[in-house]
């Protein structure tokens, strides 16, 4: 068996050390693009939402006749989207309390 001189175990011992925090700054900037792309992803499904319900919103102003068949879809529409806002405000009222 060989001795591997203490010089040489130093070096390699540093090369480690080297690669270490290269991968930690490396982690670090990846870990940085994740937080950034996931807050826009949930900005994105904001936005989403958002316009869904204007959509909705929309879909029942543009219609018209109180006797058309169209009319009695909207307003079950209306009183469903009018149903989640109230469970939405009574959810976050709940929250509130806690």
């Amino acid at each position: 068996m060989t001795a591997v001189p203490i010089s040489r175990v130093e070096e390699k011992v540093q090369l480690l050390l080297k690669k270490m925090l290269f991968l930690q700054e490396e982690n670090q900037r990846l870990q940085n693009t994740v937080d950034l792309q996931q807050k826009g992803l949930q900005e994105q499904k904001e936005q989403i939402k958002e316009l869904e319900q204007k959509i909705s919103l929309l879909k029942i102003a543009s219609t018209t006749g109180a006797g058309s068949p169209e009319s009695s879809v909207v307003r079950k529409e209306l009183k469903n989207t009018i149903n989640q806002y109230i469970r939405e405000i009574d959810h976050c009222i709940a929250r509130l309390r806690e």
